[in-house]
């Protein structure tokens, strides 16, 4: 870069790289409307401590049909080797209704050529009931315009009530296009659970819904990535959500 500072190629590879290997702060905000209403703002930071190590914090605040909740928490990010990572990460509340009391997430991946291949196993508290989920993860990028993923998720709630369980199925497609150098444009469709960090307590046994969802995402060249995401989720009984989220990233060298 410093021989050549105006040579696109370096200049991506860079950026690319700082973003993967540095420390960052993001801001997430949305706001949904429908069958519910609610406004969430998160804040996550993370701090590469060794190159091998990159460590995390984070904060949610979420307002919910006038019900105000929160969620902290931290992890650990970890390459084990080369082409494998693992993430450990916990979150917890107090009172909530709506958001879990306590979330716990351990995520493996690894990467083969073109392929991404991993694993997530997710354990959800809410205030009426424990959700665990398990989902294989596949994914296809070839360094070209396309990028594909899948992930299959299966889900057991349990209900502290009746103690009684029910099994669920989940499905995720996403597609990436790559349009311009700076420029991406994704699509995805999810049935079932769309996002275990937007899984509210009113979904649980409840979890046939359609979601579609495409987001354009910009990267600046002060390593500062901003993304925005619309969201349609058509759940059982002709009822419809709809989600506006922004999300602002900065990444340091």
């Amino acid at each position: 870069m410093a021989l050549s500072p105006d040579d696109p190629d370096l200049a991506s590879g860079y950026e690319a790289t700082a973003r993967a290997y540095g420390s960052s702060i993001t801001a997430e905000g949305f706001a949904e409307g429908g069958v519910s209403d609610a406004r969430s703002m998160s804040l996550i930071g993370t701090l590469r401590v060794r190159p091998w190590v990159e460590i995390e914090g984070r904060a949610r605040v979420q307002k919910r049909n006038g019900d105000s909740e929160t969620l902290a928490g931290g992890g650990v990010i970890l390459k084990l080797d080369r082409a494998t990572n693992m993430v450990l990460r916990g979150a917890g509340g107090s009172g909530n209704i709506s958001l879990p009391n306590s979330d716990l997430m351990m995520e493996v991946r690894h990467y083969r050529g073109e392929f991404e291949i991993g694993a997530v196993v997710h354990h959800l508290s809410f205030a009426d009931a424990d959700v665990t989920a398990f989902s294989p993860l596949l994914a296809r990028d070839a360094g070209g315009r396309w990028r594909l993923a899948a992930r299959y998720t299966y889900s057991r709630s349990t209900y502290h009530a009746t103690t009684e369980f029910s099994g669920d199925h989940s499905a995720l497609l996403r597609g990436t296009l790559r349009a311009w150098p700076r420029v991406d444009m994704t699509v995805t469709y999810a049935y079932g659970i769309e996002s275990f960090e937007d899984l509210t307590a009113d979904r649980i046994g409840n979890l046939k819904a359609h979601t579609i969802a495409a987001t354009l995402q910009f990267r600046l060249p002060s390593l500062t990535t901003v993304a925005t995401t619309w969201e349609r989720q058509l759940r059982p009984n002709d009822t419809r959500l709809d989600r506006l989220t922004v999300v602002i990233a900065q990444a340091f060298k």
